[in-house]
Parts: structure tokens; C-alpha cells; sequence
């Protein structure tokens, strides 16, 4: 009982460090996506949490079993409003979280930064709605809605760069 603790305490560390490099390079970075074509990065975290939540799940997706990384969609009662956020494991990663607070802030709590291996996702309530699917079917549907895979990929490719700058060593993909 104690080893798998461990691991998952391990595991949970990883991917908190991972989210919270990529959301750096992502502040650091939005106007090369904004200007290679890579949508709604120009005003980041404001309007790309899909793009951050498919990267985030291909980048996990290198180094953890694939069938706990989820890309959560999830929409208001209403259906007119969307968000997107990463669950591995059943804990919640939102690099884009902290765009609702300016709006939203008096109402929900613990929405003024990024949320990293939490339980429950702050705006639950809000964005009832919500549908799971696989990093690669979030990469494959924002591809095809929204990006081309041509801007796409070198972004992708951007992103391990400057991850491996950080330290990461990511696996070429199979």
C-alpha cells in the first residue's frame, strides 16, 4: 500500500511540474503562437484553454499510461459558454483557469491562478456539462475545428524545445 502511495505521489509531482512549465511557456511565448497560427493564444490564458488543455494532454501523454489522461470539456446548463481542462487520474489541471476571475471572482473561489492536481475543479457548478475524451481525440478535433495541423505541429515541436530547455527530456512519439 505504501509503494503505491509513493508512486502516486511521484506521478502527481511530475505532472504538476509539467503543467506548471508549460503554462510558463506559454506566458512567456503566446505572441509565437499567436503569430505561427496557432488560435486564440494572442490574449493568453483569456480564450485558448482548449489549445492549452490538447498540448498539456499530448505532452502527459508521452511520459503516463494514456487511459488516465482525459481532456474534459465542459459547457454551462445552457450550452453557451465552454471550457477545457485536463484530468489525470481524477485530478484536475486547468492552465487557463485564472481568465474567469476578473468576471467571475466575487462568485467562485480559488479561481485567481492555475489549478494544479486538485480533487474537484473550482467551477464545477458553473460548467456542469462534461464531456471526457482522450488526449488524442482532443488534439485530433481541435485540428480539425479549429488549427491547422501544418501550425499545429511546429508549435508542438516549440513547446519540447523549450521544455527540454527546462530539463524535460521528451520521448519522440511512437
Amino acid at each position: 500500500m505504501h509503494g503505491f502511495y509513493i508512486v502516486e505521489t511521484i506521478m502527481d509531482g511530475l505532472v504538476t511540474k509539467l503543467a506548471k512549465d508549460l503554462r510558463n511557456v506559454f506566458e512567456e511565448n503566446f505572441d509565437y503562437f499567436d503569430e505561427s497560427g496557432v488560435p486564440f493564444f494572442g490574449m493568453f490564458p483569456e480564450n485558448c484553454c482548449q489549445g492549452a488543455s490538447v498540448f498539456l494532454g499530448m505532452l502527459l501523454s508521452h511520459f503516463f499510461t494514456r487511459d488516465i489522461i482525459k481532456v474534459v470539456h465542459g459547457s454551462t446548463r445552457n450550452r453557451l459558454y465552454h471550457h477545457f481542462w485536463v484530468e489525470v487520474d481524477s485530478k484536475i489541471y486547468d492552465l487557463t483557469l485564472d481568465q474567469f476571475y476578473k468576471n467571475m471572482g466575487d462568485k467562485y473561489t480559488g479561481i485567481e491562478f492555475p489549478v494544479y492536481g486538485e480533487d474537484k475543479h473550482p467551477l464545477r457548478q458553473y460548467f456542469f456539462y462534461k464531456e471526457k475524451m482522450s488526449a488524442v481525440l482532443a488534439f485530433s478535433i481541435f485540428v480539425q475545428k479549429h488549427a491547422n495541423l501544418e501550425e499545429i505541429l511546429p508549435a508542438y515541436q516549440f513547446i519540447c524545445r523549450e521544455l527540454e530547455v527546462m530539463g524535460w527530456k521528451i520521448p519522440s512519439p511512437e
